[in-house]
């Protein structure tokens, strides 16, 4: 599989794949909280963070956030298929952030970083 992003949330019809493809540390949830049987769970909301740590040509920067509607948007809602721990791969609905810090330098990004929040399964 492979990471995919479509503009407005419940939108599987319109999945893409990310081109190029992104890094990730996988979906984080701000904490966990242990109730009296020992059982685990989450508290807040989840979050990804999708990584362009390399220079990739303006180019490839700007479909990427196109397909995520945060080219010409500071956020937007999207439909995301992301790595899940549990299940392999599952598609989300989320909001995505257009970086503070989007810069690029001689036609390529550095460190293009995308924040996707509020993730909830389909």
């Amino acid at each position: 599989m492979k990471y995919k992003a479509a503009v407005s949330h419940n939108n599987l019809a319109g999945l893409v794949v990310l081109s190029p493809q992104p890094a990730s540390d996988g979906i984080q949830t701000p904490e966990y909280v242990y109730s009296g049987d020992r059982s685990k769970y989450g508290r807040g909301d989840e979050s990804i963070i999708l990584k362009y740590d390399d220079m990739i040509p303006v180019s490839e920067g700007i479909a990427v956030l196109t397909a995520f509607g945060i080219d010409t948007e500071p956020d937007s809602d999207v439909t995301v298929l992301l790595p899940d721990d549990l299940r392999g791969w599952a598609a989300y609905n989320g909001k995505a952030y257009r970086p503070d810090n989007l810069r690029h330098q001689n036609g390529y990004y550095r460190n293009l970083h995308i924040m996707i929040g509020g993730l909830e399964i389909i």
